[in-house]
């Protein structure tokens, strides 16, 4: 039972920690793209 508990909340950090990542490096490139190459923004690119 606690070795499960442990093995989620790793899981759970895991995840927040990717999540965040990915959150932030797409930030950063979006903001990097629009000032090197003007480009007309795209609603839907939340691949």
């Amino acid at each position: 039972m606690r070795d499960e508990l442990i093995l989620g909340l790793m899981a759970a950090c895991f995840l927040l920690l990717v999540v965040s990542i990915v959150v932030g490096r797409a930030r950063t490139d979006r903001s990097a793209h629009g000032a090197r190459v003007p480009h007309p923004r795209r609603g839907g690119d939340l691949s």
